[in-house]
């Protein structure tokens, strides 16, 4: 396309203050004066047939007349650079342009103008290539890079390129987001991808020896932020040399932590039911527990705390990831009592989670206990079982106060679940157990009550007369004579004898008492002075009143032997040294937690006294267990057998309950319950005779 004379157009354009190609685009859109004025300067002289057929004019005639159509709105950019190389007189200026064709077709050009001039007179020459295919491919592909870049965005892949002769990684921006690096933080060789993996799983990459030629790995590295995440590597090579020789291979690479917290805690809940069937442990279940977490979970530590069957303080705790003595000052925390993150979580029934304990003055119990070894960041998912009883909590736990929380809390509240329902089962299975030990106690403790009954009775009219008659003759005898001595010694074991009778009898329920109101707090406080004073330097004695605790009805004196006998036994298996824990208090007991003692007697729920003395001694052997109430039975070299079965006949007859807890290695704790008086019941003293 020839281009007549453009001088008048230039001086227009010079008119112009700002000729910036901006200010020509806005004009011409909002200006129709000077857009008409513009297209005027622009005569055409001539258009050759290779134009005719591009533009799909009829003839050259038509082409010179209608050329002002060509050019459609959304080109005026383009004609705005037309205009402003025709000002400077560009001898060599090229733009790719949308033209529309005299039929309406959209065709897209590369238009080359030079601009000369002849005398006094300017002149362009405007040559057009069609390059509508050429630019319908590159928006095509360009299209499909911008789809397939979103969709690596969107499904979160990253890429990488790897030049394995020389060992050199090449990474899209979603490879380095996913690992928290910017570009050029992080080394683009191998050595810096593995100075970035854990050391578990780099072995495991080792063992792979060359590069495969399809590749599908899963492992561990650490951000940016220092947390580890897993990654999910897939790639295959794609390029060899002449030789047959690996050279590069592509893949994608994705941030698969999710997926795997999900696979492993869905595992952890199979395992959990598949050990809790074959018998494992509470201690071996909570410890896998928290073991399986710590891989699902890498950025974070795990913490597993049962509550005791009180539910205040923790009387299991799982920590692998922790030391042995750390975890060991767990046991026994007061955690219900205390400023902590697990009793804001059981109380609330949801996860908690806190970014900083050391800023957070609310939970200053869980600071102290976490600012020494170094943990910031703490979360607590609480364990509930069907009855929304909450039985403990699960604790993730992180030196990072930046730490987030874990992004799959569903499936960790599913273990959480899991966890209790088989504890649940668990403590039901025991209550069973119990239930059926209890009626196997309380037959044969009838049946031994009424054997021994019928036997003190009988031995005791025996005794009677051998003390009489013992009594008798040493009347008669001379004073000073030889068979004095023997018969005082016949009258001393007659009246031993006779004490054991009495004690039979008390086992039997058949014994007389002086019955009152009795203070159990002040009776505990008498006995452990008593004991603790004839009790060797290394044991210490604990006793521990809760402020209020009522009365009960009782003999005094039998109540203050069963106080007794306990505190001696436990002081006599603790040795050496160690401790005994003496606890009066009240609690409401209700009627599962009665069906779970080994004898409960006629005792009914409500409210009731408990007393609890627990030492850590060397424990008993679940043999023991089964015969340690029965009459006679002992494990002393010196002992008669007797004291235990005199504490089950007075808490028998005192209406009262008792339970016993021990293992071997772990010590000894027992429990017994009275029904709490109440201020209307009488106070009067009163013989009983059962």
């Amino acid at each position: 396309m020839l281009v007549d004379d453009v001088t008048v157009l230039v001086s227009i354009l010079d008119e112009i203050e700002d000729a910036s190609e901006r200010s020509l685009i806005e004009k011409l859109k909002i200006d129709s004066g000077f857009r008409s004025q513009v297209f005027a300067g622009i005569q055409t002289v001539t258009f050759n047939k290779a134009a005719v057929e591009l533009f799909e004019a009829e003839s050259i005639e038509e082409l010179n007349r209608r050329a002002s159509e060509l050019a459609p709105p959304d080109a005026l950019s383009s004609l705005a650079s037309y205009l402003q190389a025709i000002d400077r007189r560009d001898s060599n200026f090229s733009d790719d342009v949308a033209f529309m064709t005299l039929k309406g077709k959209r065709i897209y050009v590369r238009a080359n103008v030079n601009v000369f001039s002849n005398g006094d007179k300017t002149y362009a020459v405007n040559s057009f290539t069609n390059i509508t295919d050429w630019y319908n491919d590159r928006n095509a592909l360009a299209a499909v890079r911008t789809r397939y870049a979103l969709a690596l965005k969107g499904s979160q892949f990253g890429v990488w390129d790897f030049d394995i002769p020389n060992q050199q990684v090449i990474r899209d921006n979603e490879y380095l987001r996913i690992l928290g690096y910017r570009e050029g933080e992080i080394d683009r060789s191998v050595m810096g991808v593995r100075a970035l993996m854990h050391p578990e799983d780099l072995s495991q990459l080792d063992a792979m020896g060359e590069f495969p030629d399809t590749f599908d790995y899963e492992f561990r590295i650490r951000r940016k932020t220092g947390e580890y995440r897993w990654l999910r590597l897939e790639g295959s090579v794609c390029e060899w040399n002449a030789k047959g020789e690996k050279i590069r291979a592509v893949g994608t690479v994705r941030d698969t932590s999710v997926e795997r917290q999900q696979l492993e805690l869905m595992n952890l809940e199979k395992e959990i039911f598949k050990n809790a069937s074959e018998g494992t442990s509470i201690e071996s279940l909570l410890s896998l527990v928290a073991s399986k977490i710590d891989v699902a979970f890498p950025a974070l530590r795990c913490l597993v705390l049962m509550l005791d069957e009180a539910r205040q303080s923790i009387r299991y705790a799982a920590a692998p990831s922790l030391p042995e003595d750390v975890r060991r000052t767990l046991l026994g925390f007061p955690i219900m009592s205390e400023a902590t993150t697990c009793r804001a979580a059981m109380q609330s029934g949801s996860f908690r989670f806190i970014q900083d304990v050391m800023l957070s003055p609310e939970f200053s119990a869980t600071a102290s206990f976490c600012g020494p070894i170094g943990i910031k960041t703490i979360g607590s998912m609480p364990i509930t079982d069907s009855t929304n009883t909450t039985l403990g909590t699960i604790c993730l736990a992180s030196n990072d106060a930046n730490c987030r929380p874990p992004e799959d809390l569903v499936s960790l509240e599913r273990v959480a679940r899991s966890l209790a329902l088989v504890i649940e089962r668990e403590k039901q299975k025991e209550r069973a157990r119990k239930r059926e030990l209890q009626l196997q106690n309380q037959q044969k403790f009838e049946s031994l009550g009424k054997l021994a009954s019928g036997i003190a009775h009988d031995f005791n009219n025996l005794l009677t007369v051998i003390m009489t008659n013992a009594e008798l003759c040493n009347f008669n005898l001379p004073p000073g004579s030889v068979a004095n001595d023997n018969l005082d010694q016949v009258v001393d074991a007659a009246e031993m004898a006779s004490s054991l009778c009495k004690q039979m009898l008390t086992f039997a329920g058949q014994s007389q008492s002086q019955t009152q109101h009795v203070d159990l707090a002040q009776a505990a406080t008498k006995v452990a002075s008593l004991v603790g004073s004839a009790t060797k330097k290394g044991i210490h004695i604990d006793l521990h009143i809760a402020p209020g605790t009522p009365n009960v009805w009782g003999d005094v004196t039998a109540l203050s032997q069963v106080l007794l006998n306990l505190l001696t036994n436990a002081v006599e298996a603790i040795g050496e040294s160690g401790e005994v824990h003496i606890d009066v208090a009240t609690k409401q007991v209700s009627q599962v937690e009665i069906d779970g003692f080994i004898f409960s007697g006629k005792i009914q729920p409500g409210e009731h006294v408990f007393v609890t003395v627990k030492d850590n001694g060397a424990g008993i052997s679940p043999e023991t267990l089964h015969c340690i109430f029965d009459p006679f039975f002992t494990t002393k070299s010196t002992g008669q057998g007797v004291g235990l079965a005199t504490v089950l006949g007075i808490v028998e007859q005192h209406g009262g309950a008792i339970d016993l807890q021990s293992s071997v290695g772990s010590g000894t704790e027992f429990t017994i319950l009275f029904p709490a008086l109440s201020d209307l019941q009488p106070a009067a003293e009163k013989s009983v005779s059962n």
